[in-house]
């Protein structure tokens, strides 16, 4: 169980082993889904949400759009920034057309 950032008295209580918690602690901001064992492809996931910094801050969303606009909305809101380790993702792959 652990406390929201910034949010006294929410808690959050999640069954998820030790190369997820890796994960997440790792990642600088993403989306990350949570399905059922045994789910097929088609089916709702059992969790969707959003990790910033290593902290995971948004949870049970619902589905990858609407926290694809959340993401946004934190990243316009806090005003974060492109992490350094990925702005040249675009140069790199030769997205820019």
């Amino acid at each position: 169980m652990k406390n929201l950032p910034g949010v006294p008295g929410v808690h959050l209580e999640k069954d998820v082993d030790e190369s997820t918690q890796m994960a997440i602690a790792e990642t600088v901001f993403g989306i990350f889904v949570i399905r059922q064992e045994g789910a097929e492809p088609g089916d709702d996931p059992a969790d969707v949400g959003i990790v910033l910094e290593g902290v995971e801050v948004m949870s049970e969303l619902g589905n990858v759009a609407f926290a694809v606009v959340m993401l946004l909305g934190l990243v316009y809101a806090l005003n974060l920034s492109y992490p350094r380790s990925s702005r040249t993702t675009g140069v790199s792959a030769n997205l820019e057309g």
